[in-house]
């Protein structure tokens, strides 16, 4: 089949096709010299588009739109500040080349469940959670490699290169770069955009939203002002809402909120 007239083509596939699955398995088999990206998994762009303003939501609307598994992919955008990060160890794992999805490793073996391929090449990706807060509540949002690479301003490669991925058995004390150019981000307002589908939602419920893409906010003087509107307009809203309601209390057997007051039981 005539491809291209260029010196090279570039192919994209989706890992998750039965068919492609059996070319990626011949592929390594083969040991063919071709580097596949999945189209969930492409270099970051840092020009690459939001949706307009007029589309973005608080987080509450997030939560709320998440609590039921969708049926299809859906994005939403969220203009907050990362309030937290993370700092367990260690901020990366060892990922399949192919599929980009973690491997298990036995011993001196390795396998990709995903591919269905043994021993597959190894790669080390990011994975950084962080807490975002916006005016109207506050969620974990979960950032795999480009996004990460992004706050960092960096590539994995750069600290694989330097040794620092190999020491997974950090001391929870012991600081280093990582630490260092992640805290940096804290208190800094970004858009991320949060991507549902019916494979992530399980997902979501375990660890938190995943993040498709990030940006860096560039805060106006009207924007800021703005923000503070909404801060204390929630936090009115909390306080009247406090002062109405019947106290509550957690049930520790059954998870179920129940009411303090026993005037309504029969």
């Amino acid at each position: 089949m005539y491809l291209s007239s260029t010196i090279s083509t570039i192919l994209k596939f989706e890992p998750s096709i039965p068919e492609v699955k059996r070319i990626l398995e011949w592929l390594h088999v083969e040991g063919g010299i071709i580097l596949l990206n999945s189209s969930r998994n492409v270099a970051y762009d840092s020009g690459s588009k939001f949706p307009a303003i007029e589309d973005k939501v608080p987080i509450n609307d997030l939560i709320t739109a998440s609590s039921t598994c969708p049926s299809q992919a859906t994005f939403y955008t969220i203009k907050g500040t990362i309030v937290r990060v993370d700092t367990t160890k260690p901020y990366w794992y060892k990922a399949c080349i192919l599929c980009k999805k973690k491997i298990h490793v036995n011993g001196e073996f390795t396998s990709c469940n995903y591919c269905n391929i043994p021993n597959p090449s190894v790669i080390f990706r990011f994975c950084v959670k962080v807490d975002v807060q916006d005016f109207s509540n506050q969620a974990s949002f979960v950032l795999f490699n480009k996004e990460p690479e992004y706050l960092l301003d960096c590539t994995s490669l750069d600290f694989q290169d330097l040794n620092l991925l190999e020491s997974e058995f950090i001391q929870e004390s012991e600081s280093n770069d990582l630490d260092i150019k992640l805290m940096r981000c804290m208190m800094k307002e970004y858009w991320f955009q949060i991507r549902l589908t019916p494979e992530n939602h399980r997902f979501i419920t375990m660890q938190g939203f995943m993040v498709s893409n990030i940006k860096e906010c560039n805060l106006t003087e009207s924007d800021m002002k703005l923000h503070q509107k909404q801060r204390k307009r929630k936090n009115l809203d909390d306080e009247g809402t406090s002062n109405c309601n019947v106290p509550l209390i957690l049930s520790s057997d059954n998870n179920v909120i129940e009411s303090s007051s026993k005037e309504h039981e029969y």
